[in-house]
């Protein structure tokens, strides 16, 4: 508007608001023609005051929302997966012992069989072959080291392994927790959507994932069979004779674990019976540990590894029991 405009707009209120004695006298007339009426009660004018005041807080949260960027109400902040905010106080967090050190991410799985297209560099862990959800707890770099989920008293920070990605990890699985040490957690995938059991490969993320941030969730194939699990001992130093890997799937055996020691001994994961003509005994899926049975200090992905002396068979101790695996007597086994 010009300033010019302004001023005949002043000009024009102000003589419509000057008073005309003639109609100001008409009213003071008419007045005293009114019937006699009672006092409103001072209720009644509180009660129009209010309604005037909801019509105008009604009015100006109309008025915030079409502000420019709105597109709603105010609303708080909510933390969401994987931040471990999001689940304060859910009895799952303290049951996967996310009390015993800093946690850094924590999610849930629709399946725990999905745990390597959730974590594709995570090594094998056959107890999370179910179908039943899981709820996982990835804890931070700088979280003291566990001891079956557990930390010790005299425990101190852990300096880290060689690769910044590594993490103790638990996952629950019913009410039972799996605790797992020195897992990959490159390329971790807190949601899977759409993506396919075998995704296309792509560079893994460089730098460890921050606490602070959402991890970036980089597409990696999960392990084929072939891929070896290595198998460490208590310095993390990887084992130069004992490895695992899964049956090929070409010939069918994909639901098994191969495991050799040197070039002479091989031993199978065989739930399914597949090599039971070449096996010294049967594979147990729970079972005691013999009383003969020799540590051989190392590891895996929280599993450690007994023989006997016989060495018909290998006993891994996991999370949640012993399993037996037979020896085969057939080292050159294959398939054409």
């Amino acid at each position: 508007m010009t300033d010019d405009f302004e001023t005949r707009v002043e000009t024009w209120l102000s003589e419509r608001a000057r008073p005309d004695r003639a109609s100001l006298q008409a009213v003071r007339d008419s007045i005293d023609a009114l019937p006699s009426r009672r006092q409103r009660p001072l209720r009644a004018w509180l009660a129009g005051v209010a309604a005037v005041v909801a019509v105008a807080a009604i009015g100006l949260s109309a008025l915030l929302s079409t502000l420019p960027g709105r597109t709603g109400p105010i609303l708080p902040i909510r933390p969401v997966p994987p931040d471990p905010a999001a689940f304060a106080g859910d009895p799952r967090l303290a049951a996967c012992f996310g009390t015993a050190g800093p946690v850094g991410f924590a999610f849930e799985m629709p399946h725990a069989r999905d745990y390597q297209r959730h974590f594709p560099a995570m090594l094998l862990s056959p107890e999370l072959d179910v179908d039943e959800p899981a709820f996982v707890v990835v804890f931070a770099s700088d979280a003291p080291p566990l001891v079956g989920g557990a930390r010790p008293p005299s425990a101190t920070i852990d300096p880290g392994p060689s690769n910044p990605n590594e993490r103790w990890v638990c996952i629950l699985v019913g009410g039972t927790p799996n605790v797992y040490e020195n897992v990959d957690i490159t390329g971790m995938r807190v949601d899977l959507g759409d993506v396919p059991d075998a995704s296309p490969s792509a560079s893994p993320a460089s730098n460890p994932v921050s606490p602070a941030s959402t991890p970036t969730l980089t597409p990696a194939p999960p392990p084929r069979s072939g891929d070896e699990d290595p198998w460490r001992d208590a310095n993390l130093v990887h084992s130069g004779t004992v490895r695992s890997s899964v049956g090929p799937p070409h010939c069918g055996w994909e639901s098994t674990v191969w495991l050799h020691i040197g070039d002479e001994e091989l031993y199978f994961r065989d739930p399914d019976g597949i090599f039971t003509n070449v096996e010294i005994g049967a594979f147990l899926p729970d079972t005691a540990l013999p009383s003969d049975a020799i540590d051989t200090g190392l590891s895996s992905q929280g599993r450690q590894l007994f023989t006997v002396p016989s060495r018909d068979a290998v006993y891994i101790q996991t999370p949640t029991g012993v399993e037996r695996w037979p020896r085969s007597t057939d080292t050159s086994i294959g398939c054409a």
